[in-house]
């Protein structure tokens, strides 16, 4: 197997600009969507949509620790002629994530009833079809951690693509048909599937025709950040989600519907820090490897990068809610314009969290991330307690991620300072 990729500083220049442009189109994309599915259900059902979407991001994004982990080994084991046992570690991981698959599968079947009570869902079957698209998803990081790992850029790129243009065009199609919030959440099945069904063609060699590799490889040293990416990944879950469900839990589907609008701009805001962590992480790790100085100087010059960015995303979303609104949802509500106004404030903390979660990983000191899952929980219990209004939410949403920021950013600076946490924070 060859790879695609070339050595080359203009491979790397060329190969990026490909992926960046994909990545581009596909969260556009996306974006897009969520809108025309906005414009195409009601208000109630919309709710009941992105209720659905955000406990599948909960559950799903964790598992891209399982596509990093794969991407590492792959790489790893190819760039040792070691091809065969590479083609074995990703026959095995398919095989112990579809048993995984089948068991979550089971579980919506058994639990379905109860989520669509709790979250006040309509549609048991729009339940069963976020199940299986969870299911699914736990393959995906296989085959896309495959696509890194063997460097075939231009698959992983045609990937998102292709799997992107089957959810927009088989989510469409199905509301169309009068599926409703099934055909909604259905075109999540539709990218799973597209995913897998897509990357069989440059991985046939790999999955279905190299043997030799069944002895068993020490995995410890490509698993070393699993569970702390995993943890972190988690963390950011349930501190970027978790307002959502709450809104639809302990709010009727009308109210749900108007905070679920609002939302859909308010994770506008997520852009500006997956970019500037996507710029940061290669560097600080450069930083880091070589032994120079100035990492927390790059994390502070980011940090004031993305309170800028979003602090005019927050003017202008306070200054003409109504005519956002009005561009793409003309249907919502009082209700959802007030939200605007406020939302930013909510998820800037939140933003600003996600920087410092791929500093410490980019610098190795994985082991204050751990503090993520406590803090999460707690966050989930405030909601709990506190939603005497859809604002009250966001307040709190923006008080947790708030302080969970400054909490591992004084964490971060005594680290700095101290060679000894640094040391025992490392993974």
């Amino acid at each position: 197997m060859s790879r695609s990729a070339g050595g080359s500083t203009e491979g790397l220049i060329k190969h990026g600009t490909v992926l960046l442009v994909a990545t581009v189109v596909t969260g556009l994309s996306n974006t897009l969507y969520n809108i025309v599915m906005g414009r195409m259900l009601s208000t109630e059902d919309f709710g009941d949509y992105y209720g659905l979407v955000s406990l599948y991001m909960i559950l799903v994004l964790p598992l891209s620790a399982v596509q990093t982990v794969t991407a590492r080994y792959v790489s790893a084991l190819e760039s040792q002629r070691l091809l065969g046992q590479a083609a074995a570690l990703l026959r095995r991981s398919i095989v112990k994530l579809s048993i995984m698959a089948l068991g979550a599968i089971g579980g919506f079947l058994v639990f379905g009833p109860l989520l669509a009570d709790y979250l006040n869902i309509h549609s048991l079957i729009a339940v069963y079809a976020i199940g299986l698209a969870v299911a699914l998803a736990m393959l995906s990081p296989v085959f896309w951690g495959a696509l890194q790992g063997f460097q075939y850029f231009y698959h992983y790129a045609a990937n998102h693509l292709g799997a992107t243009l089957a959810k927009l065009a088989g989510g469409i199609l199905m509301v169309w048909l009068d599926f409703e919030v099934a055909g909604a959440v259905g075109s999540l099945v539709f990218f799973q599937l597209a995913v897998v069904l897509i990357a069989l063609f440059p991985l046939k060699m790999a999955l279905f025709k190299l043997r030799g590799g069944d002895r068993e490889v020490d995995s410890r040293p490509h698993y070393r950040f699993f569970w702390s990416v995993l943890v972190s990944l988690l963390g950011f879950a349930v501190f970027s989600q978790a307002d959502i469900l709450t809104a639809k839990h302990f709010f009727d589907r009308t109210l749900g519907g108007e905070f679920g609008l609002a939302k859909i701009v308010g994770n506008a805001f997520l852009f500006v820090p997956i970019a500037l962590s996507t710029v940061m992480f290669p560097k600080v790790s450069q930083h880091t490897a070589s032994g120079r100085k100035g990492a927390l100087r790059m994390l502070n010059m980011t940090l004031i990068y993305c309170v800028l960015l979003c602090g005019l995303g927050i003017l202008i979303c306070a200054s003409i809610p109504g005519l956002i609104l009005g561009v793409l949802f003309p249907e919502a509500t009082e209700v959802a314009r007030e939200l605007i106004r406020i939302f930013g404030l909510g998820v800037t903390p939140v933003a600003l969290l996600h920087i410092l979660i791929n500093y410490l990983l980019a610098r190795g000191r994985s082991g204050f991330l751990y503090l993520l899952l406590p803090l999460a929980l707690c966050y989930v219990i405030a909601l709990q307690l506190l939603h005497t209004s859809l604002a009250t939410i966001i307040w709190v949403m923006a008080s947790f991620g708030l302080g969970t920021f400054i909490l591992l950013y004084l964490i971060v600076l005594k680290a700095e300072r101290s060679p000894g946490i640094a040391q025992w924070s490392a993974n």
